[in-house]
């Protein structure tokens, strides 16, 4: 939980900064991250 923490605050610092497509591409990304996460740690 505390890392979709840090990763919702860093797409914040995203949406200031960057364009609409950087930043959807790094939604994705961490989307991506996260499902893969899930799948690696969850019990078997």
């Amino acid at each position: 939980m505390v890392i979709f923490f840090f990763v919702y605050m860093f797409e914040e610092q995203v949406l200031r900064f960057l364009d609409y497509k950087v930043v959807k591409m790094t939604m994705l990304i961490s989307l991506i991250t996260i499902i893969v996460g899930d799948l690696i740690y969850r019990p078997r």
